[in-house]
């Protein structure tokens, strides 16, 4: 396999682990946030 495909592969292949995690991330960032608040609500 030429090398200019592999590293477009690689390159492709992070584009779309960061596409998939970005929204999971968010996810979980929200989620961990409300947390954040109902502990400091409850306090």
């Amino acid at each position: 396999m030429p090398r200019s495909l592999r590293i477009l592969r690689s390159v492709a292949g992070i584009a779309g682990g960061k596409v998939w995690v970005a929204p999971l991330m968010v996810m979980v960032a929200l989620r961990s946030g409300r947390n954040v608040l109902t502990t400091l609500a409850l306090s």
